[in-house]
């Protein structure tokens, strides 16, 4: 098991599935754009303080796949 961490420009369709037969972990970083945002829930209390910034852990498209925001 290895761990990936890529920015947007490096992802496509096929990235995720070939990171996963090869048993990866992939962190993909993004700016939080108005499509992200629509993704968070923007109650106050569904954040988590880790040490100064908040986070939340969202599901994502398929099984171990998911998108944490952090502000």
């Amino acid at each position: 098991m290895g761990l990936v961490r890529a920015d947007r420009g490096f992802v496509d369709g096929n990235f995720f599935g070939t990171a996963e037969q090869v048993g990866l972990i992939v962190i993909v970083m993004v700016p939080l754009t108005s499509p992200i945002q629509r993704f968070g829930r923007h109650s106050d209390a569904l954040w988590q303080l880790i040490e100064g910034p908040e986070m939340q852990e969202l599901e994502g498209e398929g099984p171990g796949r998911s998108l944490i925001v952090i502000r």
